[in-house]
């Protein structure tokens, strides 16, 4: 029989659901798993462009993280307020201190909208500017958008990286399908702004931007948001007013692992490629949004739940494998595929290789489909049900 481990998971998004339940399933009853989140609720987020239109309510995509006991999984609804990889040890900030043999940090990426400049906080609840990313914002996007009759949307990815690397194109096709439908297409213009120098699967996009009527503009960096006079100030000094903004914001490290000293120069956590152990820490994995990873091309591999997913069974089996005596055989190979939700019931299928010298992104044919969204919707069901 194996020596009793204990092994704590922080963080109850895609990687921490995956990791905590491989781990349970992996290993036996003696060892002890543990997972840790501030909030009692699991949100499957490829769903929230369906929220922003009415087609989900914020209950349809949500779990309760507590039906993973079942699976002996031991539930621990606080927040993490230090970790301490020398001492082995996770503070919490109800119950007692938790010991661990390995951790597994999935804590994902903070979202710090009040780091875009402008004349007020962006992180308050302003009329005509919502977070994309938070869900109750993109409830009261959907009100938004059913009363806006005429003017200017913009999508505006904020700053870099982010997370969801489809995200602003389905916030972008979705809502401008939205309008179109309400025969408003007239009257409402839509424009995406991104800093990336090219769109994701760019024949694809560029495509539909052209017949769509949308506006796209890369290189696009932010310098400051005027709420007062819905205005964006770019830093080469161009501006762009709107009416309705929809906002990728700004993302950081959460400050709780800043302060354990795992995050580098980057303000994320550098680990091992394939089995995502952190640098410093031979029993610290971090997985998902948290960490960075440098690609062979340059640059880092994008923030998304597939390779959240990926990496946490890759830091399992690493896991698993020390515990048991044996040689770790999974490994993370930066392969994902993903759906990107393209509006009136059609999506876009995209597989990447981004471990390649240079990385392969293509779509499927056909290549805006409504195969590929019922796709989607089918996963969406299957995780939930999988999962939970």
């Amino acid at each position: 029989m194996d020596e009793s481990k204990s092994i704590v998971v922080l963080g109850g998004g895609v990687g921490g659901v995956v990791a905590a339940s491989k781990l349970r399933k992996k290993l036996g009853k003696e060892h002890k798993v543990f997972l840790v989140n501030r909030r009692s609720e699991h949100i499957f987020y490829p769903s929230i462009p369906w929220v922003m239109i009415g087609d989900r309510e914020p209950s349809d995509i949500s779990r309760d993280l507590s039906r993973l006991e079942k699976k002996g999984i031991e539930f621990l609804k606080t927040e993490v307020t230090n970790i301490d990889p020398k001492g082995g040890v996770v503070k919490l900030k109800e119950g007692d201190d938790l010991s661990y043999d390995y951790l597994v940090i999935a804590l994902g990426a903070d979202l710090v909208p009040e780091k875009v400049a402008g004349s007020k906080d962006l992180s308050e609840v302003s009329d005509g500017v919502y977070n994309f990313y938070n869900v109750m914002e993109v409830v009261r996007l959907r009100e938004g958008l059913k009363s806006f009759d005429s003017g200017k949307v913009v999508v505006l990815v904020s700053g870099l990286p982010y997370k969801g690397a489809v995200a602003p194109y389905e916030a972008t096709f979705v809502s401008e399908h939205f309008f179109r439908k309400r025969k408003l297409r007239d009257k409402v213009s839509v424009h995406l702004f991104i800093p990336e120098p090219a769109p994701l699967v760019a024949p694809v996009t560029e495509k539909l931007f052209e017949k769509r009527d949308i506006g796209f503009t890369p290189n696009a960096y932010v310098d400051s948001v005027k709420l007062e006079e819905k205005e964006i100030v770019f830093k080469n000094g161009e501006k762009e007013e709107f009416d309705l903004l929809i906002l990728i914001p700004p993302h950081q490290c959460p400050e709780v692992i800043e302060k354990a000293g795992l995050t580098d120069e980057t303000g994320w956590v550098p680990v091992d490629n394939e089995i995502l152990k952190t640098e410093k820490y031979e029993n610290v994995y971090a997985v998902g949004d948290s960490n960075y990873i440098e690609l062979p091309a340059g640059g880092f591999l994008p923030k998304a739940g597939i390779f959240a997913h990926r990496q946490s069974e890759a830091a399992v089996e690493d896991i698993v494998a020390e515990i048991k005596g044996k040689e770790s055989k999974k490994k993370f190979d930066g392969k994902g595929m993903f759906v990107i939700e393209a509006g009136g019931g059609k999506g876009i299928f995209v597989t990447a290789e981004f471990f390649k010298p240079e990385p392969v992104v293509k779509t499927k044919r056909p290549r805006v489909s409504r195969m590929w969204h019922l796709g989607k919707v089918m996963f969406e069901k299957y995780w939930l049900r999988h999962w939970f």
